[in-house]
């Protein structure tokens, strides 16, 4: 049996690239597919720098580019943009803080980010903080007020420089390093402001205590609150307030929601807001959540319906924009804006049934750990009937009718002319009921995000439009299933109230002695011999 050889891939054009500077100068140059970044660099360095000495730094979607890889292999198209700034001398390792290149910083950030700077330079330096799994500093102003919270992206769980000795992912579905690229993602995706996500973006910070190198991490406006939601009651949150944060992780499948990553204002009315943070372990390359990842899953106002202005915030979200936009800014990987694209259109259709947060939520996680969710099975049912509509097997098992007399290992009082059909299958043993495994071996550079291109095409081809209209058919039959549940079990509580009022209605008077009873001042236990109520009092049994 002969092997099919690679098809040969043949370059015979350039492409033009655009490289913007801080200042917002472009520069064009006209590259060959197969010329290193590197090679690039030094071009542009020529361009631009004009003889003088200078180093340039290339940021390409929130990441600084891997100089050894090639334009092709980093899909680089003609009239993409590159960012660029000037690698700066700084001798003496003094504090830094800066946007990463080629992030955008929101407005309400720049006077923190100027306050947090100014306690740099008066020798402030970060603080860790004494919880947390990665590292998480706190940057101060010249008050010595916490202003800012920082995250490192080598200082996660998984990472080698993690400073609580951590060094594997504690989450499913969310690579080591990637969780700084969660915050800024959730703060993205908070539309209008609608959840209270504090405001966040990619920075480098350079100091003495990180060994005067340069971190690239998160940064985010530290919020004041008064308690965490833990110290307080769960009845004591508004509607509102519950709704809010509920409805954003379950759009963002936040697999970490606890009674300490919610933060409680107490406001001068004693109204009290949500302010959410801790978004690193969202997003991820799967559907698993389990019940015990949203603390807001046990609390009552989750089983009370929408608002209408809820509703058409849910109605107005747009997960192809939200995922174009994960994908521009921060490079996410396809799998985790597949799951988001599910989330989200899960809780729209939910929504618009007239389902509450706790219904949707419950189809959602798991119960127990190794039983997936019904999201799951739609999921994964939705790409096996994709993949047979187009002809293969989709990793079920060939269908065939087994033998009619039963196995030597069968149970002997099993009835002989019984047939074994493919619905026994348990579908959580298939290949096909399972995204193909996120984590990449140690071969790729740690700038690399990219994946291999065969792998990447032949993946991304199973979730096609015939996939994604299996699954909304699927969503819309469980939705329904859904209701009729809740629709017979309201039936059957008014059944049964009904029934009690009858029963009230038909018993018999109670006797009049129990006056006479109770001044004997004796209680008897149930299982004693009764008292002779004929020598206490005359019963009147029947008007």
């Amino acid at each position: 049996m002969t092997t099919e050889e690679p098809k040969l891939r043949l370059f015979t054009g350039s492409i033009t690239l655009r490289f913007k500077q801080e200042s917002g100068a472009l520069t064009a140059l006209s590259v060959k597919p197969w010329h290193t970044l590197r090679e690039t660099r030094v071009r542009l360095e020529q361009a631009v720098c004009q003889g003088s000495p200078c180093r340039l730094r290339l940021f390409r979607r929130g990441h600084e580019v891997n100089y050894q890889r090639t334009v092709d292999a980093c899909h680089l198209q003609d009239q993409d943009l590159i960012h660029v700034s000037f690698n700066k001398a700084n001798p003496m390792n003094s504090p830094k803080l800066e946007v990463l290149c080629g992030s955008v910083c929101p407005l309400a950030l720049k006077p923190v980010l100027d306050a947090a700077r100014q306690g740099l330079g008066l020798g402030l330096s970060p603080e860790l903080t004494p919880s947390g799994l990665g590292g998480t500093y706190f940057l101060k102003n010249v008050d010595r007020e916490v202003v800012g919270v920082f995250k490192p992206e080598d200082e996660e769980a998984g990472e080698p420089n993690n400073p609580r000795g951590i060094h594997k992912a504690v989450r499913t579905g969310v690579l080591s390093g990637e969780a700084n690229l969660r915050e800024v993602a959730a703060y993205m995706l908070d539309h209008d402001k609608f959840a209270n996500v504090p405001a966040t973006v990619r920075v480098e910070v350079c100091h003495p205590l990180f060994g005067g190198r340069s971190k690239v991490g998160s940064f985010q406006e530290f919020k004041w609150h008064d308690e965490e939601v833990g110290d307080l009651s769960s009845s004591l949150f508004s509607e509102e307030e519950a709704h809010k944060i509920a409805i954003m992780d379950i759009r963002l499948l936040n697999t970490d929601r606890n009674d300490e990553n919610l933060l409680v204002r107490r406001h001068q009315d004693n109204n009290l807001e949500l302010i959410p943070i801790d978004h690193g372990c969202s997003l991820p390359s799967t559907l698993q959540v389990n019940w015990h990842d949203w603390v807001w899953l046990s609390w009552p106002q989750t089983k009370r319906p929408f608002s209408k202005a809820e509703k058409e915030y849910i109605r107005g979200l747009n997960p192809s924009n939200d995922s174009s936009l994960l994908s521009q800014e921060l490079d996410m990987a396809w799998r985790n804006l597949l799951m988001l694209n599910i989330a989200t259109t899960f809780l729209q259709k939910g929504a618009a049934a007239d389902l509450t947060l706790f219904d949707i939520a419950s189809m959602m996680v798991r119960d127990e750990p190794e039983v997936p969710s019904t999201l799951e099975n739609i999921m994964t049912q939705s790409r096996a009937l994709a993949q047979t509509k187009r002809g293969g097997s989709g990793g079920l098992l060939p269908r065939r009718s087994p033998a009619i007399t039963p196995s030597p290992g069968s149970p002997k009082n099993q009835k002989r002319g019984m047939r074994r059909t493919n619905s026994n299958i348990d579908l959580a043993q298939l290949s096909t009921f399972s995204l193909p495994p996120a984590e990449i071996k140690s071969y790729k550079s740690k700038d690399d995000h990219t994946w291999d291109a065969a792998e990447e095409e032949q993946q991304l081809e199973s979730f096609d439009s015939l996939f994604f209209e299996y699954l909304h058919e699927m969503m819309d039959t469980f939705i329904s299933q859904r209701l009729c549940k809740k629709k017979a079990v309201r039936l059957l509580t008014s059944s049964f109230k009904s029934l009690s009022q009858c029963n009230d209605q038909v018993s018999p008077p109670k006797p009049k002695c129990a006056p006479k009873i109770l001044q004997e001042n004796t209680l008897r236990p149930l299982h004693s011999r009764p008292t002779n109520i004929s020598n206490l009092c005359t019963l009147e049994l029947w008007n």
